[in-house]
């Protein structure tokens, strides 16, 4: 079980296979299914390019115009262009994956009673989850405990105010007051929650639909 300071309950989080079970039905935490990955290098995009096929075919011509020692040097010369093209792209995926791993934010999250940092897209719905002052909430989630909270949803509402955060509440409007929603801020305190909605499925998607964005 985790455990955390002022807080009444211990929590224990979902185990590895309603994780399983929960991203196959829910899919990822994202707002589009269309997402593009980076393209990553490839020996094939080195071989085919315009420069170094006009080369190989340079030194397949000077075979027979200016001789062999000419078309071997200039194949040579082709292939150190290769080499030199392979290392440096190498070099520049592993470099850009280095700065996405030090860049991606994570969010803590319970699960099998221990508490882990898990980026946004792998959060389902059921995930208990902790947030505090500082953080942007990664989805839509109700309020288990929580301590001198509040957020900012003006991202939903329109509204600066800080709204304050509580369990136990009932609300009339849109925004309940034991929720917090994906894409607001939290301004003060920590909570901790459990997560009932992910991607399109949160209060953050639902204006995007209405108003055609």
């Amino acid at each position: 079980m985790a455990q955390f300071f002022n807080f009444n309950e211990d929590y224990f989080g979902l185990t590895e296979s309603e994780i399983e079970k929960n991203t196959k039905l829910y899919g990822l935490n994202i707002y589009s299914k269309n997402t593009k990955r980076a393209e990553k290098f490839s020996y094939a995009d080195v071989f085919l390019s315009p420069s170094v096929l006009l080369m190989f075919i340079a030194g397949v011509l000077c075979f027979f115009g200016m001789g062999v020692g000419a078309g071997i040097f200039t194949i040579l010369i082709d292939a150190a262009y290769c080499a030199v093209e392979f290392y440096f792209r190498k070099s520049a995926d592993k470099r850009l994956a280095e700065l996405k791993e030090s860049t991606t934010v994570k969010f803590r999250v319970i699960r099998n009673g221990a508490l882990k940092l898990i980026e946004k897209e792998y959060i389902v719905p059921e995930d208990t989850i902790v947030v505090q002052a500082g953080e942007r909430v990664p989805a839509d989630a109700s309020i288990l405990e929580a301590r001198d909270l509040t957020v900012d949803e003006s991202v939903l509402s329109g509204n600066n105010k800080p709204v304050s955060k509580k369990t136990g509440t009932v609300s009339k409007g849109e925004l309940k007051q034991n929720f917090v929603y994906s894409g607001t801020t939290v301004l003060s305190g920590v909570a901790i929650c459990r997560v009932s909605a992910t991607g399109v499925d949160t209060k953050l998607y639902q204006p995007r639909i209405l108003h055609g964005l």
